[in-house]
């Protein structure tokens, strides 16, 4: 984030390109995850069979799923890797976000743990409300005066208009709105692509679609709910993502679209295997 900041000189548009070059680099699990998502889906009457003719045997239930995953080269599980690769990214820029004197700038520009502690309290003495988080300081520099390492500079959070270190308050209304109320609407649009993308696929006894459509609706309000509660940053990155995801996940569609289509015409064009006059006969007798 420093790099990026250092590059462009704006920190909205640092999260911007930090973004975009994490999607990008998770789009190959992307890719490997929309195909395990079309498999399991093209198998899901057969493993629904198999769940009830051995609903009292969970062993041999536990068995024949093995077999059918092994028959058409499935593994159930590669479908959870790009959740679980994203979670710690998330987390890790969770801190870098409500700590950059610690992550961004470090004891090299004078931002030792004492130096950050006293701000902290200097914060508290100033705002009247304990500061829980050091991205709140950069609004409070001035204010701050010497105790600020002099050597150290600042950080442009203004982007268009919208102050990145700031919580947007529900209480008070402010332009700062925009990034919880856009978190919900992307959410709610990228789950709507997923959730159609994984009905169009389905055997129409799909249990997942039915379980992401009651996702879909959750999900954009208690995003939105978040993003009320963490400084705008956070939001608008993960806003951001959610653009980029939507751009794969049109892509993603698109290719598995013209992928499940071939693989009809290749069907569809198979040799159909004809019966010998003499092979009717011997069946009859």
């Amino acid at each position: 984030m420093k790099f990026l900041y250092d590059l462009t000189g704006n920190y909205g548009w640092a999260l911007i390109i930090f973004t975009v070059v994490i999607n990008m680099l998770l789009l190959p699990l992307n890719i490997k995850q929309q195909k395990s998502s079309v498999a399991m889906q093209k198998i899901q009457p057969k493993m629904v069979e198999i769940q009830k003719k051995y609903e009292y045997d969970k062993e041999k239930q536990s068995q024949e799923m093995m077999k059918l995953y092994k028959e058409y080269n499935i593994n159930p599980m590669s479908g959870c890797l790009p959740l679980l690769i994203q979670l710690p990214i998330i987390l890790i820029l969770y801190q870098a976000v409500l700590k950059p004197l610690t992550y961004m700038f470090g004891p090299a520009s004078g931002f030792t743990p004492e130096v950050i502690s006293n701000l902290m309290e200097l914060g508290k003495e100033i705002t009247g409300k304990a500061v829980t988080s050091e991205i709140a300081l950069f609004s409070m520099v001035d204010q701050l005066g010497s105790a600020w390492p002099a050597a150290a500079g600042t950080i442009n959070f203004n982007f268009f208009g919208l102050a990145l270190e700031q919580v947007p308050q529900i209480s008070v209304p402010s332009l700062l709105w925009i990034i919880p109320v856009l978190c919900g609407l992307t959410t709610y649009a990228l789950s709507a692509m997923t959730t159609a993308q994984s009905a169009q696929n389905s055997s129409g006894n799909d249990q997942t679609a039915n379980t992401m459509k009651s996702m879909q609706t959750f999900m954009p309000f208690m995003t939105a709910f978040f993003a009320f509660t963490l400084p705008a940053a956070l939001g608008f990155y993960w806003t951001i993502s959610n653009l980029v995801r939507m751009a794969q996940q049109f892509f993603l569609n698109n290719k598995m679209k013209k992928e499940i289509e071939k693989e009809k015409e290749a069907k569809a064009n198979e040799p159909k295997q004809t019966v010998h006059p003499s092979q009717k006969k011997k069946r009859r007798k």
